[in-house]
């Protein structure tokens, strides 16, 4: 496997950053300020913008430099449209390759998604969850595509707290769908996988009538 590059390393900390909320939609990022507060030169910092502006997570503009792209809901519903396009056919490929040993190990994984774990620990072990369950479809490049960062919502303000009020709706969901999983119940899991999909995709289009 290729090591990543100082750029690559880079890139990955900026996105969790942006992520976490601790670089904010709208916020411009100097290279300067950006070497000073990562340690690094300003070679490596202008490749790592270079990585993020084509995953389209910055944009740079004429006299401001790079800014911070946000979450808006007209790009929410259209990430929602792909994923409901991509994730069940990849529940498909994962009923024809699931055994009994991968159902126990995701209820094992399932159990551990306690309601009084905090949200911020939630929300990426409950992404782990399903991320497990779509590594069983054997299907490397369609779960590349998933995984980009590009497809998720992370970038909602106060992403963690808002989804984690839905836990108990997200559960029910991901209940159903070992169940049909177990019994190799296509119709079922893609059932599962909708519903779960709709209710994030509520979740995350409420967030724009918030405050």
């Amino acid at each position: 496997m290729r090591a990543q590059s100082t750029a690559e390393l880079l890139a990955a900390r900026l996105r969790d950053d942006i992520a976490e909320g601790t670089i904010r939609a709208g916020e411009q990022l100097h290279q300067e300020n950006l070497a000073a507060q990562y340690g690094y030169s300003r070679s490596p910092i202008r490749e790592a913008l270079r990585l993020l502006e084509a995953q389209g997570l910055i944009t740079y503009f004429p006299n401001r430099g790079a800014v911070v792209n946000g979450m808006t809901a007209s790009r929410a519903q259209e990430v929602f449209e792909i994923r409901r396009l991509l994730e069940p056919a990849l529940i498909g490929h994962v009923i024809r390759e699931i055994g009994d040993d991968d159902v126990a190990e995701l209820r094992r994984a399932l159990a551990a998604l306690d309601v009084d774990v905090p949200a911020k620990a939630w929300i990426p072990l409950h992404w782990e969850f399903h991320e497990r369950v779509y590594r069983l479809a054997g299907r490397p490049h369609m779960l590349e595509i998933l995984t980009d960062h590009r497809l998720r919502i992370s970038e909602l303000p106060d992403v963690e707290s808002f989804l984690h009020s839905a836990c108990q709706r997200f559960l029910r969901c991901d209940r159903a769908l070992i169940t049909a999983l177990a019994r190799h119940d296509a119709s079922a899991a893609k059932a599962a996988t909708l519903r779960h999909l709709s209710v994030l995709e509520d979740r995350c289009l409420q967030r724009y009538s918030k405050p």
